[in-house]
């Protein structure tokens, strides 16, 4: 959204929060590399990189909620 030129608000930041917060808690490197992406005003995807390696990735939207992490690139 901030590419839009509409910050986001108070409640879509500690929704934000709530759901990237509890990546502190988990095993990882003393710095976890984490990226968002609004591809659309309802709808963020959110990436990071697990301690092992493993790329995880979650997404948001307005209708539907979080959808839960899941690990990319599965073989």
């Amino acid at each position: 959204m901030p590419e839009l030129g509409v910050p986001f608000c108070r409640v879509c930041r500690q929704v934000i929060w709530n759901r990237i917060g509890p990546l502190a808690t988990l095993p990882a490197r003393d710095r976890t590399p984490i990226s968002v992406v609004a591809r659309h005003p309802e709808h963020l995807d959110v990436f990071a990189a697990a301690a092992d390696g493993r790329t995880m990735s979650n997404w948001w939207d307005a209708t539907g909620g979080w959808a839960g992490w899941f690990q990319l690139g599965i073989t």
